[in-house]
């Protein structure tokens, strides 16, 4: 992946982030080429192929947390190249989750420096539930906020109705609710009862 791909594929991930917010990106990945940090501890290529290994990598994880969390915590994580907390692609569940539970830039950058972010293998994409147990376990995020989202509220499905003429559609459940058709002339008379009564309310 050459950086031009990389913009654009950035862009439609997080359509908010500008030039300069992924050229912070394009900046680390240089830099980690320089330092011979390569993808997965191997050299398999030129610092150019190298640089492009490090694209692929730190897309698949934008498009990982993409999955996993809102749009709002996707920009946060791609725009925090800007506050010189470029990540690893094994760190960006992890700091997902920490954006998700009001963790802002500031304390993420000392996680980082105080090496509470470190992952086991720094380029392989953690599943989020691994990243939410690792950031509780570590103080980061409340215990309690392992149990969000495993209750979800029961949901009824309800048959869809067809809408009416004025866009709206009866909460009407056959076999749920209980309701009789009114004969046309009778339903008519209703219909004028409800007008009237209205009226006079006014």
């Amino acid at each position: 992946m050459d950086y031009e791909v990389f913009c654009a594929a950035v862009r439609r991930l997080s359509p908010v982030q500008d030039e300069e917010a992924i050229r912070c990106w394009k900046v680390f990945v240089d830099e980690c080429v320089e330092h011979e940090q390569f993808v997965g501890f191997e050299v398999t290529g030129d610092a150019h192929s190298e640089a492009g290994r490090w694209l692929e990598a730190l897309h698949a994880g934008f498009c990982a947390v993409k999955e996993s969390f809102s749009q709002e915590v996707t920009d946060a994580l791609i725009g925090l190249g800007r506050e010189s907390c470029c990540l690893y692609p094994g760190e960006m569940m992890q700091v997902a989750v920490c954006l998700e539970n009001g963790v802002n830039a500031r304390q993420i950058q000392v996680l980082m420096e105080t090496g509470f972010l470190g992952a086991d293998d720094p380029f392989s994409l953690m599943p989020r539930a691994e990243a939410e147990r690792q950031m509780a376990d570590r103080g980061i995020i409340p215990k309690s906020a392992l149990e969000r989202g495993k209750e979800k509220p029961h949901r009824t499905e309800h048959p869809k109705t067809a809408p009416r003429k004025n866009g709206r559609s009866l909460a009407l459940v056959p076999g749920a609710d209980r309701f009789h058709r009114l004969p046309e002339p009778q339903a008519e008379k209703e219909a004028g009862k409800e007008t009237e009564a209205e009226e006079i309310e006014r």
